[in-house]
């Protein structure tokens, strides 16, 4: 049905805004493959029609605080780095990630929130006890095998508190190629306002605020509160994004890539798609051409010997003939 729907609104742009108004209103509660579905289908209506920018930006600050599905996230947070390009739209997509990825930084805010479980629920760890033995060789040639007794105190309790904005959740979850969409998104907001915005002093407390969420993404992904440990490349990316931040009044060509580059290589993969698409109707339709002096074969006027293809001419003379006067 979604993919019926995508074809309708692309074919015919009058009906794109009401049906992308409608599926997303349900897209928090439909499947995660039908959610993914529908973030494509948005992408690709947001940079065929520009008219419809603004209404599909407003509802997505709304989609960022209830959707927890991370592919319509990823989707939804491309979205905003490429399409808001007002200062109204960018300030309200800042201060909707901000609400989505909560309380900054997150590796001391997730530790106080351990610190605090724990005084409530009293003293959580429990000591364990290892005996690691290993074997000796004795002055006299002989072997002895020594043991060492270490105790160590391990944590019987994960903080859990109160339930996680989404952005947050997903990261603390492993998911580190969403903090490398978002640091990007981050990256494009704060480089588009700052072009647009004459106010310094909110341009770089905007810069300061991106830069800390990267930088604390990081922090919290080499400790042992995640599930699991950020990878090399994640890490890469989301330094280059900080360095950009830092460095992109200097160099003008860090802005060109984020705000030019980026949109571009999106806009030229649609039109590689649509000659693809046009490619194989054309294959299609040649598939079922016909010379225009073929003659029709039509299954109820055939004769009895199978596959017989008739003169048209003679069968309606034949029709004609039989008329009674």
């Amino acid at each position: 049905m979604i993919h019926a729907i995508h074809v309708c609104a692309i074919r015919y742009s009058e009906v794109a805004g009401t049906s992308i108004q409608v599926l997303m209103e349900f897209i928090g509660e439909l499947s995660t493959t039908s959610s993914a579905d529908i973030i494509a289908f948005i992408k690709e209506i947001v940079e065929r029609f520009p008219n419809l920018r603004s209404e599909i930006i407003e509802n997505l600050f709304s989609t960022l605080r209830d959707v927890r599905t991370k592919n319509v996230i990823r989707g939804a947070l491309w979205i905003l780095g490429e399409y808001c390009t007002g200062e109204s739209h960018i300030k309200a997509a800042l201060h909707a990630i901000r609400l989505s990825l909560g309380e900054l930084p997150i590796l001391d805010t997730e530790q106080k929130l351990l610190q605090k479980e724990n005084e409530e629920n009293g003293d959580n760890e429990r000591e364990t006890h290892n005996v690691n033995s290993t074997r000796r060789i004795l002055a006299d040639g002989t072997y002895a095998t020594e043991s060492v007794l270490t105790e160590s105190k391990v944590s019987s309790k994960v903080a859990r508190g109160p339930s996680r904005p989404p952005l947050r959740a997903l990261i603390l979850d492993g998911d580190y190629y969403l903090a490398t969409i978002l640091a990007a998104s981050l990256t494009k907001l704060v480089m588009r306002f700052s072009e647009l915005s004459g106010n310094s002093d909110v341009s770089n407390s905007f810069r300061a605020e991106a830069m800390l969420a990267m930088s604390s993404i990081i922090r919290v992904g080499q400790s042992p509160l995640t599930k699991t440990r950020i990878d090399e490349d994640s890490v890469d990316r989301i330094t280059i994004c900080f360095r950009s931040l830092a460095e992109y009044k200097t160099i003008k060509d860090i802005e060109d890539v984020f705000l030019a580059d980026t949109r571009s290589a999106y806009s030229t993969l649609l039109k590689a798609d649509d000659k693809v698409k046009r490619d194989q109707a054309q294959a299609e339709k040649n598939k079922s051409a016909v010379q225009v002096d073929d003659g029709l074969s039509i299954r109820q006027l055939a004769r009895k010997t199978p596959d017989k293809t008739i003169d048209m001419v003679q069968c309606f003379y034949t029709l004609a003939n039989s008329i009674p006067e």
